[in-house]
């Protein structure tokens, strides 16, 4: 922990980092995805299956689809094979240690539903309930799922994009016994820094670089700021790592007695998806 407990109190790079400029406007894009996952009845009563589908378009670039925030899902076909309702969830924010439902706001609401018949959901997956498909349903309405009206912290994606936990000490070096670091002027920290310059006492842009690269900067600063990116930054993107496509969940209701536990039962989901990738960004004109 950071030795200067006045520096610790008032430094957030939440707090001044964060704003978008107004003339920017974010590119959309769409991908249809056809999900679909042949499950046995004992799998989706115990605790249901997960289908992966893949969203890319071919111009995407898969780097940047690590960092994809989804910004509107909607069905537009939909099979239920079974005398029970299933429950469809999906993976809305991957990276993030909450599901986005619990610091988002839905436009269409958030689907409120009997925990205990329809099992936990995946543990480690940041599943958000979307939707209900009602005994022997079939459809071909539209009807959209998630469009968000509020997503927590959906700036810190553009500014962070690129921080991860495994490089975040990327161009920070050490020195054994001393009080300071170096550190790269390019580096995430020297960004936090220079939009809380007031509260830190240093500001990158006016300090003299080392070999035109590196800054001296106090070891407590640079540690307050590191830990501050990681409890503030790195725990709560919403975005979603899209590399490997869309991560949809299937759960049936426990209660059901019309479901065969050892057949097999295709469940058929067509999805329209809507999402930004980071760092693309052009001028409104």
């Amino acid at each position: 922990m950071p030795t200067d407990t006045a520096v610790a109190a008032t430094t957030d790079p939440t707090a001044a980092a964060l704003t978008d400029d107004a003339d920017n406007v974010v590119k959309m894009r769409t991908a249809r995805v056809l999900v679909t996952a042949n499950a046995t009845g004992a799998d989706l009563k115990a605790g249901g299956v997960v289908a992966v589908q893949p969203v890319a378009n071919s111009d995407d670039d898969r780097r940047l689809l690590q960092n994809a925030i989804i910004k509107r899902v909607r069905t537009t076909a939909w099979n239920n094979p079974i005398g029970g309702s299933i429950m469809v969830s999906a993976q809305l924010a991957s990276n993030n240690q909450q599901p986005i439902h619990h610091g988002s706001r839905n436009k269409a609401g958030w689907l409120a539903h009997d925990v205990d018949a329809f099992g936990a959901l995946p543990p480690a997956g940041n599943f958000t309930p979307l939707m209900a498909m009602m005994p022997w349903e079939t459809s071909r309405n539209e009807q959209t799922l998630y469009e968000p009206s509020y997503i927590e912290n959906e700036a810190l994606v553009e500014r962070y994009s690129s921080v991860s936990p495994q490089n975040l000490t990327d161009g920070i070096i050490p020195f054994p016994g001393q009080d300071y670091y170096y550190l790269d002027k390019d580096h995430v920290v020297a960004d936090v820094m220079s939009r809380n310059w007031d509260k830190l006492g240093i500001d990158p842009a006016s300090e003299r670089t080392r070999e035109g690269k590196w800054l001296k900067v106090q070891r407590s600063i640079v540690d307050h700021c590191l830990q501050q990116l990681k409890d503030n930054v790195l725990s709560k993107l919403p975005s979603t790592d899209l590399q490997d496509g869309l991560a949809v969940h299937f759960a049936a209701d426990r209660n059901t007695e019309d479901i065969n536990e050892h057949s097999i039962y295709p469940i058929t989901l067509e999805l329209s998806v809507d999402y930004t990738l980071p760092n693309e960004r052009h001028t409104d004109t």
